[in-house]
């Protein structure tokens, strides 16, 4: 109990800055060495109930100053003097004007409005966890491979990207290439390649290209004229339905057979 009542005593020595510095070093110290914990922890814990018990007064002082409001009127320096008695009943607009009125003062240097307390006290805090971790080698090493990750998912994302479909989330106002969403949306699902040169999602250019018989067909990306003929790949079978693979083991794989599609004029049925 004398132990921690001089503890007490200390830390009420402490400025502001220095206290705070003590409970980031503490805290970088066992998110560095997780076995000091139960040797820093209780010494922790009464360095963090000081701040604590700090900023819990730095707020009711701005409370009780906000809310602070001086009755007192002056007393007047000279009085009307009558020939007679005269009895002055106060109108409703007199009345009205002596109410006391408690607002407080946001822009007092002496009474601190409670957003930017809060402000300081953010500040105060020092670093986000996000920043003492990137301190730490480890953290480090995996947060900036987390990023690369990032960007080579979001590169080959963009690489495999159909230009049909991106035009048409363009179109509806919701491009935005850092959204997973809008990536999965433009992906090609099969992957077919037009007369153009260009690759595209199989059931978006056939749609396309259905959508203009009759007139003259171009290129979506380049404008240049073209056919018609899409090439795509697809799984071969047999005539039961059976999946034809190819290599033994680890480099079994479906074979693949490549195949060419272009429209067809469907002639309507007379009726019997």
């Amino acid at each position: 109990m004398a132990d921690n009542f001089g503890i007490r005593l200390t830390l009420r020595n402490l400025d502001d800055a220095t206290l705070q510095l003590a409970i980031d070093r503490q805290e970088e110290m066992i998110g560095t060495t997780p076995t000091m914990k139960p040797i820093l922890a209780p010494g922790l814990v009464q360095f963090r109930a000081e701040r604590d018990r700090r900023l819990n007064a730095n707020i009711s002082t701005v409370l009780g100053d906000a809310f602070a409001t001086d009755l007192d009127e002056p007393a007047e320096s000279s009085r009307a003097v009558y020939s007679t008695p005269v009895k002055v009943v106060p109108t409703v607009a007199e009345g009205r004007s002596k109410r006391v009125r408690l607002e407080p003062d946001h822009f007092n240097n002496q009474t601190k409005p409670l957003a930017v307390e809060a402000d300081a006290i953010k500040r105060h805090r020092g670093p986000s966890l996000h920043d003492k971790m990137r301190k730490i080698p480890e953290f480090r090493c995996v947060m900036e491979q987390f990023e690369q990750n990032k960007m080579t998912i979001r590169t080959n994302a963009m690489q495999f990207s159909c230009p049909l479909l991106v035009a048409d989330e363009v179109a509806k106002g919701n491009y935005n290439d850092n959204d997973a969403e809008f990536l999965l949306r433009t992906q090609m699902k099969q992957v077919a390649l037009a007369d153009d040169g260009i690759e595209y999602d199989f059931a978006r250019i056939k749609s396309y290209i259905r959508d203009r018989m009759g007139q003259e067909l171009v290129s979506p990306v380049s404008g240049e004229p073209m056919r018609g003929h899409v090439s795509f790949t697809e799984i071969q079978k047999t005539k039961s339905g059976d999946v034809v693979y190819m290599g033994q083991g680890v480099n079994r794989v479906p074979k693949m057979r490549v195949r060419t599609w272009q429209p067809t004029l469907n002639p309507t049925r007379r009726p019997a």
